[in-house]
């Protein structure tokens, strides 16, 4: 529900939208490191030689996913890049079952359809057939493949580090990553506002460091197929911050949406027992 507040927080911003990721990731870091500080060398086992490996590749997968979808903004609509991320739960279904061993069955399988059917109806996803607009959708289906990714590799960090250690990690690594590409985009950097100021330390405080660092910590005690549709809780929390902040209304058409996705939720919980 934190991580839904990012699409508001990037409206309000007046920096360039992976500008944003950027100061999301960069802002959360003294609090990271405050929190690596207050829990030590702490560890749920004893890292193996090659666990800071995975630590990386999780910062590099979340910079090249949160990268990726807000190019692919530029080339499709915000409702079809933001439908086809919340797709990555089938990619981490199929990766924890291939590379985890967590088996699922025929009632799992419902609840994730449910669920992602309900998101489409969410955001309204319509997939008129043009060469931009397929470019954007694969760029977004890139991005949902590599945020599977990191929901993986951070499932596998889990079993050798703490929370702090993991959000530090990630949060040192990605913006080093997005820096080439804020710069090849050309993009504003620096907020020239109250309100884009606001906006930049909202996402890291609301977005990364509660609702990321509540992600990093759910996925060491819950099965990872089950966390990814969890979250897919997201759009449904959006929808209604909308009609809070922004005054939108909600049709029926969507509030049937918010209802599959909702039990979605339900039977993939009940499923997963």
């Amino acid at each position: 529900m934190c991580i839904a507040f990012a699409p508001i927080f990037v409206r309000l911003a007046d920096v360039g939208p992976v500008a944003v990721v950027g100061w999301r990731l960069g802002l959360s870091i003294p609090f990271a490191l405050i929190w690596w500080w207050r829990v030590g060398n702490h560890a749920r086992t004893t890292p193996a030689p090659h666990a800071h490996w995975w630590l990386i590749l999780s910062g590099v997968l979340l910079a090249a996913d949160l990268a990726l979808w807000h190019i692919a903004i530029h080339y499709t609509s915000v409702a079809n890049s933001t439908f086809i991320l919340n797709l990555a739960p089938i990619f981490v279904t199929i990766g924890a079952w291939m590379l985890l061993g967590e088996a699922f069955g025929g009632g799992f399988v419902l609840a994730l359809v449910a669920a992602i059917a309900g998101a489409a109806l969410l955001v309204r996803a319509s997939f008129d057939i043009s060469h931009r607009d397929l470019q954007g959708d694969m760029i977004a289906l890139a991005a949902a493949v590599f945020y599977a990714g990191y929901q993986l590799a951070v499932k596998h960090c889990r079993k050798f580090y703490h929370t702090a250690h993991i959000l530090a990690g990630t949060a040192i690594v990605t913006p080093i990553v997005l820096a080439p590409v804020i710069w090849l985009m050309g993009e504003k950097v620096v907020p020239t506002s109250s309100q884009g100021w606001g906006a930049v330390i909202g996402i890291a405080l609301v977005c990364q460091v509660l609702g990321q660092g509540l992600i990093t910590w759910a996925v060491g005690h819950v099965r990872a197929n089950l966390a990814s549709v969890v979250l897919l809780v997201q759009p449904v929390t959006a929808a209604g911050l909308a009609v809070i902040i922004f005054g939108e209304h909600l049709t029926l058409i969507r509030l049937a949406g918010c209802g599959l996705v909702l039990a979605g939720i339900l039977l993939a919980r009940r499923s997963s027992k």
